[in-house]
């Protein structure tokens, strides 16, 4: 620092917190500035470096991608503890139809979501607190929405008629998103919810109670095998 040596204190304090400014842009002025690193707990596996960029809320806030992460999630060493809803954080069913189908291989396709049954223009609901970051239309899913929510999941609501929110809007748990329909790849109207760790589709059952519509737990653990696509055919409903 011998270029500042004839500057005055105060003014060369300035010019050295300006260039650390410059120096680290990304972590001053962000608009989303909470890190999910701080939210969730990570219980470490021998040897983790206990440290995941993909868990930053604005990591890959692709406006257009189904998986921005690319995250390979049979890579994921640590168990993940995520707090699905508490006093800051609400849960809301995003709508009250019954299931037609679950989680798993379908007709030799994988099914990644939860089928709800429901009527032309039925209401669908944001079932957490969070930002959009896609509205879009699609073949295969038509009109769909995805949520990225504060425990680092993502929700996702297919099909729909109408999309009432745009990427960026920030959502309360129940408010309005759209209404239900049978656009895209459907034989019939019905909310296709998935939810998504990483980018990459896991089981709504595993914290989520259809049959009562409510949460199992407040609280979830997910690693690796949580991924697992189920090949049983067990768990299947239809109308």
């Amino acid at each position: 620092m011998k270029r500042f040596k004839f500057l005055h204190k105060p003014l060369k304090t300035l010019i050295l917190l300006s260039l650390t400014v410059l120096a680290f842009p990304y972590s001053w002025g962000n608009p989303i500035n909470d890190s999910l690193n701080n939210e969730i707990d990570i219980v470490p596996s021998e040897g983790s470096n206990n440290f995941y960029p993909e868990l930053n809320f604005d990591y890959g806030f692709d406006l257009q991608s189904l998986n921005p992460y690319r995250y390979p999630v049979e890579n994921l060493k640590d168990t993940v503890s995520i707090v699905i809803a508490d006093s800051q954080c609400g849960f809301h069913f995003p709508h009250q139809g019954k299931v037609n189908s679950t989680f798993g291989w379908r007709k030799g396709r994988v099914h990644s979501g939860i089928d709800l049954q429901l009527q032309w223009g039925d209401t669908v609901l944001a079932a957490f607190d969070g930002i959009v970051r896609v509205s879009k239309y699609s073949k295969g899913y038509g009109n769909f929405i995805i949520i990225r929510h504060f425990n680092g999941l993502e929700t996702l609501y297919a099909h729909l008629k109408k999309r009432y929110v745009a990427h960026g809007d920030t959502l309360t748990a129940g408010e309005l998103i759209g209404l239900g329909g049978s656009t895209g790849r459907s034989t019939g109207a019905h909310l296709h919810f998935e939810t998504r760790f990483l980018g990459r589709p896991i089981d709504p059952e595993l914290f989520i109670d259809f049959d009562n519509r409510c949460l199992r737990s407040t609280v979830t653990q997910l690693h690796a095998g949580s991924f697992d696509i189920p090949r049983s055919q067990k768990s299947k409903r239809y109308f």
